[in-house]
């Protein structure tokens, strides 16, 4: 009985082939995971230095608190929070219209504070979305 098999050359060459492949299935599988992880962790690493710009300046007057930018980054906004109750702070002034320039300062009248605390977060535009900044959030008393 004469047996017949698969040469050692082509044999060689199968698993060559065989391993390449595998190689390249799993380089692109690993590439497509690090690329998402990537993308996302710049995005944070933009939000904060952007944040790190920010510095709030605050003019107070009875009934009314001005919140100003004082860094490099300027406010599109601002969130202020009196008590429990998160309230939105809008931009006046210095604006293009279509909210593409973001404006340099800001100002609310806080009514009913009375003596209370009042905590500002501001927010600034990056890529044309809205961003909290609440590590530069600033806390004064009305």
């Amino acid at each position: 009985m004469k047996k017949k098999g698969v040469s050692p050359l082509i044999a060689t060459v199968l698993l060559i082939g065989f391993t390449v492949v595998l190689g390249v299935l799993v380089f692109n599988w690993i590439r497509g995971l690090t690329e998402g992880t990537m993308s996302s962790s710049g995005t944070q690493v933009e939000t904060t230095m952007k944040c790190a710009g920010v510095d709030v300046g605050t003019l107070i007057v009875p009934g009314k608190i001005t919140v100003t930018s004082e860094g490099s980054t300027l406010l599109c906004g601002f969130k202020y929070v009196i008590g429990n109750v998160l309230n939105e702070g809008h931009a006046n002034g210095k604006t293009d219209g279509n909210n593409k320039v973001c404006i340099g300062y800001s100002s609310v009248n806080i009514v009913g504070c009375d003596g209370k605390n009042v905590k500002i977060i501001p927010t600034i535009k990056i890529n044309e979305q809205i961003i909290d900044c609440p590590a530069q959030a600033v806390t004064v008393k009305c």
